[in-house]
């Protein structure tokens, strides 16, 4: 049922790495956030980086690519893993 509404565009599937999946609503405002995933015990966190989408932008200038999206998941190890 997820892959048919991701497939109609109410819902995103967000690959999380180690078979893992999410799914997040789409908002029509486009609202727009990446990942931060500790590998240690599974918290995800989303952030929002205005640089980072910059970055993304210039890229796409630069390449001649037209982005039709992205999804940006880091890994790592929360702060009460550390």
């Amino acid at each position: 049922m997820l892959d048919l509404l991701a497939s109609e565009g109410f819902v995103q599937r967000i690959d999380l790495g180690s078979g893992i999946s999410r799914y997040e609503p789409v908002h029509a405002g486009g609202e727009h956030h990446h990942h931060l995933v500790c590998d240690t015990c599974g918290k995800v966190e989303a952030f929002e980086d205005s640089q980072l989408e910059d970055a993304i932008h210039e890229l796409e200038r630069t390449s001649g690519y037209a982005v039709a999206g992205h999804d940006v998941v880091l890994h790592g190890a929360c702060a009460n893993c550390r």
